[in-house]
């Protein structure tokens, strides 16, 4: 019996010092889940876990289905966590498309607030920064398409319960692209017919909603966001590199506020473009100058920043899943969409080469030779055009750069004013021929500098020119001016109907009637000329 009573009060004093090692009422498991997020209930028996799934949806399914805590068993099992965070997605965030992403924003940043400065201040003097006007243009539409497709993968991504990773990924992506395709919209330099403008705002306007709703729809689902922060949670434990990762939390009103915003500083540029020749409204031009400048300033921040976060959260991911990512790998998809950009590069080149061909005499023969030697009809091109050392030539000679650009172009309208008048041209010609012309087809072929000796102008069928060709062909020079025809049989033929003489404008205008036949007749206060 002694030694019995024995035996119990050691049990008993046993009982009670395992009582005081673990305190009443609280669980191995409770006392874990005090850390956690939410405790979603308690936890299996250690033999009965299971760490093996095959996407973290089956996860979450099995969770709620045992009760278990999602934070503390993706603790348990950090293979949960490459789940829940994934491996990288190359078509995403591959090393090809991330150096594009880098392209873009400098390409935005370059031809968008440094060319628009550039072409404010240098374009009246420089040819070489108007032409570089289509350099941004084509940038705008790669620009527009590079952004709509991916605002497009992004949306059918999002459908594919993708990892959290890539959910990051894309919202950072389209935070930067919202902002680029702004910027290249608000620096666009406006140098084109209306129609094409017209499209470019459509383009802008289409792409600008897609990228919206991509932004808009980048952040964890309704229906599973609650299981996809407790997984970050239990990841954000075990390393600090995961915390990171996650897609920034924010209400879809702030997405419809940014889409506002957009709107109201599209109304605000179309104001900025009609104040500025308002010379009533210089004050208001000036306060929206100021705010066309700090929106500047503002969208390029942001694309900035968004490309940062893409880096950042790219650099994060390779550190925690090592050998096991898949974003470093150089693919035929990397390669294409360094591609992209490719056009933007060569129409620079383009540019480059016309330069030297005005600089340097050596550099445009060979031009000429390759052309010549792939397309013997270049040849021909290039003796009907003005040669391209034209403007240097009157450069030199004391010509500013504007009067240079003028002259050229009259110079380029009168050759095409003569090639496309087919029923006109030999009238015209005719009365431009000169005594020391040879014969007609000489006159038709030479160009403005065979007329500048001339002295004598002999003008046939005068009675059918209309007296602004008359006038035309006085210049500076002609000493005598000889008109031969018949003004009672031929008049000037108008193409345009409402100023025929069956109208009842004709007699406002009277344009069938030659410079020939008022002399001839005579006028009100003007007698009639002598008529051999």
């Amino acid at each position: 019996m002694l030694l019995l009573l024995h035996y119990l009060v050691a049990y008993a004093l046993l009982h009670l010092q395992g009582a005081a090692a673990l305190p009443q009422g609280i669980t191995p498991s409770e006392a874990s889940s005090i850390t956690s997020a939410t405790p979603t209930g308690t936890s299996v028996v250690e033999k009965e876990r299971t760490c093996d799934f095959n996407t973290i949806n089956d996860f979450f399914v099995y969770a709620n289905r045992n009760g278990l805590n999602i934070t503390v068993e993706v603790q348990k099992c950090q293979n949960l966590c490459l789940l829940t965070y994934g491996v990288g997605n190359p078509d995403l965030s591959g090393i090809g498309m991330m150096y594009a992403y880098s392209i873009q924003a400098a390409f935005t940043i370059l031809l968008g607030p440094v060319y628009r400065i550039l072409y404010l201040s240098l374009a009246p003097v420089s040819s070489f920064i108007r032409d570089l006007n289509d350099i941004q243009t084509n940038f705008f539409s790669s620009n527009g398409f590079f952004v709509g497709s991916s605002a497009l993968a992004t949306l059918a991504n999002l459908s594919q319960n993708p990892s959290t990773f890539e959910i990051a990924e894309m919202q950072a992506m389209a935070f930067l692209q919202v902002n680029s395709i702004l910027v290249t919209f608000f620096c666009l330099v406006v140098a084109q017919p209306m129609s094409r403008w017209a499209a470019r705002v459509l383009l802008y306007f289409v792409v600008f909603v897609l990228v919206i709703v991509a932004l808009g729809k980048s952040h964890l689902g309704s229906d599973s966001k609650a299981n996809w922060r407790l997984a970050s949670d239990g990841c954000a434990h075990s390393s600090t590199d995961y915390s990171v990762i996650n897609p920034v939390p924010y209400p879809s009103w702030t997405v419809a506020i940014f889409a506002v915003a957009g709107t109201i500083a599209f109304w605000l540029q179309s104001l900025k473009e009609k104040f500025q020749a308002d010379m009533l409204h210089k004050s208001l031009f000036r306060l929206l100058m100021l705010f066309w400048i700090l929106l500047i300033g503002l969208l390029t921040a942001g694309m900035v920043v968004g490309l940062t976060m893409m880096w950042r959260q790219r650099r994060h991911l390779r550190s925690l899943v090592r050998d096991q990512f898949e974003d470093d790998q150089w693919g035929f998809g990397q390669i294409a969409a360094l591609a992209i950009w490719a056009p933007i590069l060569v129409e620079l080149l383009y540019i480059l080469n016309d330069l030297l061909q005005r600089k340097s005499e050596r550099w445009n023969r060979l031009n000429e030779t390759i052309s010549v030697f792939f397309s013997p009809k270049a040849l021909q091109g290039s003796q009907a055009s003005p040669s391209p050392n034209l403007q240097p030539q009157m450069k030199d000679q004391g010509g500013s750069g504007r009067v240079i650009e003028v002259a050229s172009g009259v110079t380029e309208a009168a050759n095409e004013l003569v090639v496309r008048s087919s029923g006109g041209r030999g009238r015209i010609m005719t009365c431009l021929s000169l005594l020391e012309a040879a014969d007609e087809a000489r006159a038709m072929s030479g160009s403005l500098k065979h007329f500048s000796r001339t002295k004598v102008i002999i003008c046939e069928e005068a009675a059918e020119m209309m007296e602004a060709h008359i006038m035309s062909a006085l210049m500076p020079g002609v000493e005598n001016f000889i008109q031969i025809g018949d003004h009672r049989q031929l008049r000037p033929q108008i193409q345009n109907h409402p100023l025929s003489p069956e109208t009842s404008t004709r007699n406002s205008w009277q344009l069938d009637s030659s410079q020939f036949e008022r002399r001839a007749v005579g006028e009100p206060g003007l007698k009639p000329a002598p008529i051999a």
